[in-house]
């Protein structure tokens, strides 16, 4: 392989790149919440200090496990509306605000006590095998939710997060059918707020006397078909350009 050095004096050396406004680099860039993307242009707008108040500090971020890989997986069931509070997207008006407080957490919108509370969906609603059935008529698969059996845990090495603008950005694109969920905790004056669950919060074997097993409940980022129609169609950032596939220097 050979390795080439440019230098200009006196000017600048540019090169040219065409790019058309839908050529973003799709599946790989996407917000945590509703919250982050309506918030994102005010908290840029004081460079180099963020306008914001959250600040993340742990994440785990799930997706389908197309590796077949046995190791880090789990069941999840992902919901769309999850912790969130002025963009409740679900057409039935199921869910409803809750309180004051405008950024993401479990309690930002009552889907997460309503579907944990709800005796004749709750616990089987842990059950990934029973999920569809419980949802059947109620809310919609590929809008409101997703279940993955067997998702896989992204090591930190796959990805990157913004803990200020609250955004991940993964190292590999997903494919077109594979699923993107996250749960995440943050700071915010001095208090932590939690969206979803860890895994370290439900026991992995389902168990039908133990509501603290089974599958997880996360925050759904991307479904199986993420189109226009989708709920999180617009948690897909389109503002990022991939202009070379080339290593840079500065």
């Amino acid at each position: 392989a050979e390795s080439r050095t440019s230098n200009a004096k006196g000017g600048v050396q540019t090169r040219e790149y065409a790019f058309k406004a839908d050529q973003y680099d799709e599946n790989r860039h996407f917000f945590l919440g509703y919250y982050f993307r309506d918030n994102y242009d005010k908290a840029l707008s004081r460079l180099p200090y963020i306008q914001s108040p959250i600040n993340i500090t742990r994440i785990e971020v799930w997706i389908t496990n197309e590796r077949g890989n046995p190791e880090q997986t789990r069941n999840i069931v992902a919901f769309a509306d999850i912790a969130e509070h002025d963009s409740i997207k679900n057409k039935s008006n199921r869910w409803a605000p809750s309180g004051s407080l405008k950024t993401p957490y479990n309690e930002a919108n009552n889907l997460y006590s309503k579907i944990t509370t709800d005796p004749a969906r709750y616990p089987a609603l842990r059950d990934i095998d029973q999920v569809n059935t419980l949802f059947n008529n109620y809310i919609e698969s590929g809008l409101d939710y997703e279940k993955v059996g067997s998702a896989r845990l992204l090591s930190s090495s796959e990805y990157t997060f913004n803990p200020q603008l609250g955004y991940i950005s993964l190292f590999s694109a997903l494919q077109s059918s594979e699923v993107l969920a996250v749960a995440y905790e943050y700071k915010m004056n001095g208090n932590t707020y939690q969206v979803g669950e860890f895994s370290t919060d439900i026991v992995d074997s389902y168990n039908p006397s133990n509501p603290k097993s089974g599958a997880l409940l996360v925050k759904l980022l991307k479904p199986v078909s993420l189109s226009p129609r989708s709920y999180t169609w617009d948690l897909m950032m389109k503002n990022i350009y991939k202009v070379s596939d080339n290593n840079i220097q500065q």
